[in-house]
């Protein structure tokens, strides 16, 4: 067992060792489906619960050596993605949306205009974009403060939100 099972699993590689197959599959009832032909795949773990109950993204190698010598099991390698596939949501986050609203941002706005564009054109489908401005938006900054201003944008993205659907 590799020291990433051991963190997710909460116990040691020897407490593992020999681990009977019937427990092994019953565990990982997927994974005896990727693994029953007694093929080595390199896969994630669907479905994956460490030991707390928590999801992880689990990335590993599983051999099947159910008929080899001394062995007579499953060989399995994991290596634990959950920190990496967070840290990954969290920039494609800070890339595409604003930290204030949690709209898209520009970069993303551009994107998606795009999108939409070349698909009218494909399909001769009309296509509709939306132009909104405040109107004393910098009084309010002005007089009442960022934070004022700062929380009329939460409030006006929050309504938007609510107003179209979400594939809009």
């Amino acid at each position: 067992m590799t020291q990433a099972v051991e963190s997710v699993e909460k116990r040691e590689s020897s407490e593992a060792a020999g681990e009977a197959l019937a427990a092994f599959i019953k565990r990982y009832p997927k994974l005896w489906v990727i693994t029953g032909a007694g093929v080595s795949t390199d896969s994630g773990i669907p479905d994956y619960r460490d030991a707390d109950g928590q999801w992880r993204d689990m990335e590993g190698t599983f051999t099947a050596m159910l008929s080899g010598p001394g062995v007579n099991g499953v060989v399995l390698s994991l290596r634990d993605l959950t920190q990496l596939k967070a840290a990954q949501s969290e920039l494609h986050r800070l890339a595409f949306y604003d930290p204030l609203t949690g709209l898209a941002n520009r970069q993303l706005f551009r994107d998606r205009l795009n999108h939409v564009v070349r698909r009218s054109r494909r399909s001769g489908e009309a296509a509709a974009l939306m132009f909104l401005d405040l109107d004393g938006f910098k009084r309010i900054n002005d007089t009442l403060g960022h934070d004022a201003g700062d929380e009329l944008l939460r409030q006006v993205a929050q309504w938007l939100e609510g107003c179209v659907r979400e594939e809009d």
